[in-house]
């Protein structure tokens, strides 16, 4: 671009107030733009300033289509202002349309395109009105028809206040109450944990005792059903004789021989070990008795 001078602007002087990036009307200036840093662009109004350089071709795709201009394109001075940008656009070699604009980068071409596709609508609706009447045209006739724009349900509203109104009186309520509080002699069955932690105790000790004799009388037996063949001789009678230094069981012999066998063999193993209550010193002998003649 080439350097050049404009007069001074002002309030209705040289620029008709349109723009790409801000629109100034009548009393806005180029210089209070400027100084919010927003960019901004104008027509020049006839008679348009002679560019101070040759005119140059310009071009721009638009829709596919490339559009060539022929274009000056000069840096000019405003006083008051600064630097600016004068565009003008020849048409048998001369200016035909002419914009001043603060932005130095874009395409020139782009920037003549937008603003004189604006120019020439303005112009048509322009020629339209003033020489056509486009307005008395239209008919401004309304048809009433039921309002459905959709607006805030006054119930839905009043639901809300409602729902506000009572969750502020909830502040400081608490959410759960004992049921005794609630229902006056309200009860509930409680376990006895300590009888229940004693009777396991209790029952630990004889399922292994039970589990460790079926073991050992299978061993002799060798009868699947060993578990229950064992809990049943748990029910076969006999005699605890009580002496003060031992203590003898007497066990009735059962009927079939092969179990009497395997038990006899079971008692024998135990007897080895000289079994004793916990506590008591006294050794404890058991004795199958013998099959009665």
């Amino acid at each position: 671009m080439s350097p050049g001078r404009l007069p001074p602007e002002g309030p209705g002087g040289w620029c008709q107030a349109v723009g790409v990036a801000i629109r100034l009307s009548s009393g806005v200036t180029p210089h209070a733009v400027g100084e919010r840093g927003v960019d901004w662009v104008t027509y020049s109004r006839a008679p348009f300033v002679t560019p101070a350089v040759a005119p140059r071709t310009s071009w721009v795709e638009v829709d596919g289509k490339r559009l060539l201009y022929r274009l000056a394109d000069v840096a000019v001075e405003i006083a008051g202002y600064g630097k600016a940008r004068q565009l003008g656009l020849y048409e048998h070699d001369k200016v035909v349309f002419q914009i001043l604009a603060s932005d130095t980068t874009t395409n020139g071409a782009r920037l003549i395109w937008a603003l004189r596709a604006r120019w020439c609508i303005e112009n048509t609706l322009k020629y339209a009105e003033e020489h056509q009447g486009i307005h008395w045209l239209c008919s401004y006739a309304m048809d009433e028809v039921p309002d459905d724009t959709l607006v805030d349900n006054p119930a839905r509203v009043a639901g809300r206040a409602r729902h506000k109104t009572a969750t502020a009186a909830l502040k400081g309520v608490p959410a759960k109450l004992a049921r005794n509080e609630i229902h006056s002699g309200a009860i509930r069955a409680k376990p006895r944990l300590e009888r229940r932690a004693l009777q396991m105790v209790c029952r630990l000790p004889a399922h292994n005792a039970e589990l460790d004799l079926a073991r050992k009388l299978n061993a002799y037996l060798g009868d699947d059903e060993y578990r229950a063949v064992t809990a049943n001789l748990l029910h076969l009678s006999g005699v605890i004789d009580f002496r003060p230094h031992a203590i003898t069981v007497r066990l009735d012999r059962p009927d079939p021989p092969r179990l009497a066998r395997a038990l006899g063999f079971a008692i024998e193993q135990i007897n080895l070990k000289s079994p004793r209550l916990r506590g008591d010193g006294r050794t404890i002998t058991y004795v199958l008795e013998s099959p009665v003649a």
